[in-house]
């Protein structure tokens, strides 16, 4: 089933892949940098809004908070974004996504640890919850690259627009290497 979901911060155009390797090729330079291609690892935390949830509850009462607690605990996160869905789904299912971004699968598993450590994290978890909770336990990750530059095919608007992914699996044999091998081609498609 495709989910189309609307972005409400910068994002980067990407080709993805679910991938069971575990750590990147160190030949890619870190997210961040004019040199492309690039890869990363990316890591989707479902959200629930909460009974006093608004965009400017957020900005003012979750979002300072939270990127104070990133210095305090010196976080390797290389960007973060707030994902909801264009379309509202049922009750069961969750409103948004916290999308975190991270040079390597190390970096999230290094800040993780910290972050579940941290009384004041799981305090600003506690006291923020009413307006929007997140499921750390329950989030899907994948290795990520990036072919070149989000403004490639004209000017990007950073303020709001949409995005889909789709979920591929690599044919028996293959690995993100073989993908790489063929994004060129990939990225003519849509072109």
């Amino acid at each position: 089933m495709k989910k189309i979901y609307l972005i409400l911060s910068l994002c980067l155009l990407i080709i993805s892949c679910s991938s069971s390797e575990d750590e990147m090729d160190l030949s890619f330079s870190n997210l961040g940098s004019d040199e492309y291609p690039q890869m990363f690892y990316m890591e989707y935390v479902p959200c629930q809004e909460g009974v006093y949830y608004s965009a400017e509850n957020f900005r003012n009462d979750v979002l300072p908070e939270w990127q104070d607690l990133l210095v305090e605990v010196n976080s390797p996160l290389a960007s973060a974004y707030g994902i909801q869905h264009v379309q509202r789904l049922s009750e069961d299912e969750e409103d948004g996504f916290w999308q975190l971004i991270w040079n390597s699968k190390t970096d999230a598993e290094a800040a993780w640890e910290v972050w579940s450590s941290n009384e004041n994290a799981t305090a600003w978890a506690e006291d923020t919850a009413e307006i929007l909770s997140c499921d750390g336990e329950n989030r899907f990750s994948f290795d990520a690259y990036i072919a070149r530059a989000n403004d490639t095919l004209g000017e990007f608007n950073p303020e709001s627009f949409v995005s889909e992914y789709h979920q591929c699996l690599y044919k028996d044999g293959k690995e993100g290497k073989d993908l790489r091998e063929v994004i060129n081609q990939l990225e003519d498609v849509f072109e």
